[in-house]
């Protein structure tokens, strides 16, 4: 990882090709991740989406798949749990991309961990729901529900999940950012200067007493 050179377009790249990827089904092009990315955050220019392309295949985000109309992109499960871990950081703090590359990264590892034990803990209670004996209509709910936190945990926990289908992509994405504001709430005062200069020294110092 160290090798990789981070982007501030890798994770806004990665969240257009995860969504485009769970709608149609098939490895997404160049064009239409652009106008996605274009659409959603500004940054239509193509050098700023082959960065994000570039960064996300060497930290193993995505897969490059070389056809007749030349290379198209599929995202990885590791590309998914990290872009699901790196919005719910965004949208919770946002000034992640502030943080150095190394601290950026160890921080999204260490959130990683913690959404794993809540996405295994959630499981593990929704089971134990099924099995009291629920009406037909709530058990169907629950099913979808643990099928969803088991896929997502395997994810997590970085367990190769066969045959998913590209659908559930982008529902393991929303999954994980959704559950990920737990470890990381932050009251809205340290968002805000100055409280927002101190969190951030704050998290740095976390970080680097975590991942040296």
């Amino acid at each position: 990882m160290s090798t990789c050179r981070y982007s501030k377009s890798l994770f806004p790249v990665m969240e257009c090709l995860i969504d485009t990827y769970s709608e149609t089904g098939r490895p997404v092009g160049f064009t239409a991740i652009q106008k996605c990315v274009g659409e959603r955050h500004g940054r239509a220019h193509p050098e700023q989406v082959r960065r994000g392309l570039d960064s996300a295949h060497c930290l193993g985000y995505l897969k490059v798949v070389v056809g007749k109309y030349g290379a198209k992109y599929v995202p990885t499960l590791d590309g998914v749990v990290y872009t699901g871990v790196y919005t719910a950081l965004a949208l919770n703090l946002g000034f992640v991309d502030e943080l150095p590359q190394h601290a950026l990264f160890c921080l999204l590892r260490l959130v990683r961990s913690g959404v794993a034990m809540l996405s295994w803990a959630e499981a593990f209670n929704t089971l134990l729901e099924i099995q009291e004996g629920k009406d037909a209509s709530r058990r169907e709910i629950l099913r979808r529900k643990l099928i969803d936190s088991l896929v997502t945990t395997k994810a997590l926990l970085g367990i190769e999940v066969r045959g998913l289908e590209p659908r559930f992509y982008s529902r393991i994405l929303t999954y994980i950012w959704r559950r990920a504001w737990f470890p990381i709430a932050i009251p809205p005062v340290f968002r805000e200067a100055p409280g927002h200069q101190y969190l951030l020294k704050l998290i740095r110092g976390f970080v680097g007493a975590s991942c040296g």
